[in-house]
């Protein structure tokens, strides 16, 4: 009688007693506040304002941008320790260095501050002393690509801002945008017009 007994608790054990139900639904745990600014701090740590409302330069993204290539500096010297031919060099630099120097160029060159480009134009020259050839400086990089995006825009009649690109009466000029602010002044859509206008690589 008493292993029987003892039999009937282990079943009752192994057997829930309410099995949960199939198909109950997923309750799935909201994001606390702290993760949420976590995540917020994380996607603006180098966009304009995102310490100080009132600080509306560039600084947090030159200094990023700087840093991660001059740590590619370091590859580029040991390759060249290595005797490795100028051409190769020249590629190296193109794909890991110049890469991160034109990463949304068209967005912040011309919101930069004039000590913010000398800043990243120190890091082409010294790929310049260390390939041994003259490279593109930072104006000849954003140029092209301000031309490029402008007239992608201008030949897409649905773009949203394809309407800002407005030809004159004489069809070989676009309006200037009138801005009041330096801030509008140095966005993409005023710089490319100018450009596109000028059609010399002068920007600024």
């Amino acid at each position: 009688m008493q292993l029987h007994s003892n039999k009937h608790y282990v079943l009752q054990q192994i057997v829930p007693r309410d099995p949960k139900p199939v198909g109950a639904p997923v309750h799935v745990r909201q994001a606390q506040p702290r993760d949420a600014n976590r995540q917020l701090s994380s996607t603006r740590r180098h966009t304009p304002s995102s310490r100080n409302p009132h600080d509306l330069s560039w600084s947090a993204n030159t200094t990023a941008v700087s840093k991660k290539a001059q740590q590619r500096l370091h590859f580029l010297r040991v390759l060249r320790r290595n005797n490795l031919e100028e051409r190769l060099l020249v590629t190296f630099y193109r794909a890991t260095i110049e890469s991160i120097l034109a990463y949304g160029i068209t967005i912040w060159y011309a919101g930069c501050t004039a000590a913010d480009r000398k800043v990243l134009q120190r890091v082409i020259h010294s790929a310049q002393r260390i390939i041994g050839c003259s490279l593109p400086s930072l104006e000849d990089l954003a140029c092209p690509r301000y031309l490029s995006r402008a007239f992608n825009i201008i030949k897409d009649k649905f773009h949203p801002g394809n309407h800002l690109f407005q030809l004159l009466p004489s069809g070989r000029r676009y309006r200037a945008q009138r801005t009041s602010t330096n801030r509008f002044r140095d966005s993409f859509f005023p710089r490319a017009i100018v450009a596109v206008n000028n059609k010399k690589n002068v920007l600024i």
